[in-house]
């Protein structure tokens, strides 16, 4: 099995940062690699949401499981299931067959391929705008119009934008030796983000759905 070994960096800014922030990178030799996409993420979770609790709290190491999809309007919208190990590095660690994604689709539980973790059920849908860019050897991602909803059976309900002002600035790269030659002089303090744990306090945790 390949892991694909990568580090992390999560900024949170404000919307009127983004220029400036595109072109402090653009002379870092950054450009955009493809179009800006509609990303959607389906988060699966057990019933006692064990998933989220790690987040919230912080522990390690950890799993995250989200079924995405990008471009879902589109009549060719793809389809990227990913299970990540999370320790202090990210790590793809398998995708599903397509015949458990369409149970996820339907808003059906899915079998238990993880010991630890047992049954999953999908918990919310995150959806956002993302760009792409890239130096060639780091990639900066922009996350912007966060969107957090319930996934059942019924369809997409409740949905709940985060602050419109709010987007994020991603990097992922290989090596601390890149980040730092990369990252030196940029004037922004890296914070704790997850979209999955934001998701779930603002359409469980606020209406004491989950405690």
């Amino acid at each position: 099995m390949h892991f694909d070994r990568r580090h992390e960096l999560k900024y949170r800014v404000d919307s009127r940062s983004i220029p400036q922030i595109l072109a402090h990178f653009g002379g870092l030799g950054f450009a955009e690699i493809h179009r800006a996409r509609q990303v959607s993420s389906v988060y699966l979770d057990t019933r006692d949401f064990r998933c989220f609790w790690e987040t919230a709290n912080g522990l390690l190491p950890r799993k995250k499981f989200r079924f995405r999809v990008y471009d879902f309007a589109a009549s060719d919208f793809q389809i990227d299931f990913v299970a990540s190990f999370e320790t202090k590095v990210s790590m793809p660690d398998y995708r599903l067959k397509k015949v458990e994604q369409n149970r996820i689709v339907n808003g059906l539980t899915i079998r238990e391929f993880d010991q630890g973790y047992g049954i999953l059920r999908p918990s919310c849908l995150v959806s956002y705008r993302r760009r792409y860019f890239s130096n060639g050897e780091v990639r900066m991602t922009i996350d912007s119009d966060l969107t957090y909803s319930l996934f059942s059976k019924a369809g997409v309900v409740a949905a709940k934008r985060d602050q419109g002002w709010l987007q994020i600035v991603e990097f992922k790269f290989s090596s601390d030796l890149v980040k730092n030659e990369i990252l030196e002089n940029f004037p922004l303090v890296p914070s704790q983000f997850s979209k999955y744990e934001r998701a779930i306090d603002s359409l469980y945790r606020k209406s004491n759905s989950i405690n």
